[in-house]
């Protein structure tokens, strides 16, 4: 991580001094006092330079989920640098789940906690600097980690070890999330020969979370008029959950696609985890429940006496998918309202009173036959009296 590269005070001073001869003076570089990172104008885009979103989580951090990771994104810093730095120092960046700038936390192969992520950059006054959040998560679970900068594959992304985050409240009390880090990420000036910086940005900590929830339970999908009423047991243990993908397949037989009359089980999982995010791949028809504790939702749209296999995932504040959960099968069926099975038995040519005065299922039409149950009824009594 060290530069080189050092331009000898013996070798400048004849430019120094040709250069107070003819009235120029020389640049006198001061000391670097301070690194601030613009946390509210950290922005989001892909490799290409292109925008993508930002996850923000918990309320106020950036986070990282594997979409952002297996995508190529980059997370950018404005950075404002105090002092010009002279050749005696380097400016570099590098990350880790603990304080990068304590003694041998960098730059050091046996007691290193944090990695390089980026190569090092030329210091300015003002910059933009991007990050890549594959660089970021590299090196997760790897104990020591690389002292070298390599520019990762987006491979890592489902390789890379989430580790659990513990977080202590004011009270004392302490929660931990399952599949999660906090990763701090230092912009720092290194003394020529130190492995300890002597200026450093604050931590800035990014919350990373590489696996979606775990696999709802006990889904069930009972018929409707060209829908599917979906009810599903919520993962347990599960503290970031944003909503669910509904998913419903249909079922297939025969090399023309033919509909089949009953459910084979099955679904089409290696699609499912992009599904609703690609506004829904074919064949499979995504609905979208947002909630923590929802436990049921409807996916509409589908074709009456076609048999569906369906299936619901959990996803989570930081875009991640979960596990499919069993698959469960029903068929829509087109519903036989008061109306309907009244026009069906034949009384349909003596009705057209009724739905003159009120459409099918309108309050004018129940009131109409209120009032004839009520003077059939007042008829029979007199008959019997």
């Amino acid at each position: 991580m060290r530069s080189h590269f050092h331009r000898s005070p013996l070798r400048l001073a004849p430019f120094a001094a040709a250069a107070a001869l003819i009235g120029i003076a020389p640049v006198v570089r001061a000391q670097v006092t301070s690194v601030t990172v613009t946390t509210s104008s950290i922005t989001r885009q892909l490799a290409s330079g292109s925008y993508y979103p930002s996850h923000i989580v918990d309320g106020t951090y950036q986070g990282i989920g594997l979409k952002d990771c297996t995508d190529n994104t980059e997370i950018v810093f404005p950075i404002i640098v105090t002092g010009l730095p002279d050749d005696t120092v380097t400016f570099e960046i590098w990350a880790g789940t603990g304080d990068c700038t304590q003694p041998g936390a960098t730059n050091n192969a046996s007691t290193a906690t944090c990695w390089p992520v980026a190569a090092n950059p030329q210091p300015e006054s003002v910059m933009s600097i991007a990050l890549r959040v594959a660089d970021i998560v590299s090196q997760l679970g790897v104990t020591p980690p690389s002292q070298s900068y390599a520019s990762a594959q987006t491979s890592v992304c489902t390789s890379a070890s989430s580790t659990t985050t513990t977080l202590t409240s004011d009270a004392g009390m302490t929660s931990s999330t399952s599949g999660e880090s906090t990763v701090n990420v230092f912009f720092m000036f290194f003394p020529t020969g130190s492995s300890t910086p002597s200026v450093s940005s604050a931590a800035y900590p990014l919350k990373v979370k590489l696996s979606g929830p775990g696999a709802c339970t006990n889904v069930t999908a009972g018929s409707g008029d060209g829908l599917l009423i979906v009810d599903f047991t919520p993962p347990t243990g599960e503290t970031d959950i944003q909503g669910y993908d509904l998913l419903a397949q249909p079922n297939k037989s025969g090399a023309d696609g033919a509909v089949a009359t009953t459910c084979s089980s099955t679904i089409n999982a290696s699609s499912a985890a992009t599904a609703c995010a690609d506004g829904g791949a074919a064949p499979l028809i995504c609905t979208q429940v947002n909630g923590t504790t929802n436990g049921a939702g409807t996916i509409s749209g589908l074709t009456n006496g076609t048999s569906y296999a369906v299936a619901v995932a959990a996803f989570d504040q930081f875009g991640n998918t979960g596990t499919l959960s069993s698959v469960a099968c029903s068929t829509p069926q087109p519903i036989d309202d008061f109306w309907k099975v009244y026009g069906q038995n034949g009384a349909g040519a003596g009705s057209c009173t009724l739905e003159t005065v009120g459409s099918h299922g309108s309050p004018a039409a129940a009131f109409v036959v209120g009032i004839v149950t009520v003077v059939l009824i007042r008829r029979r009594k007199k008959q019997r009296s």
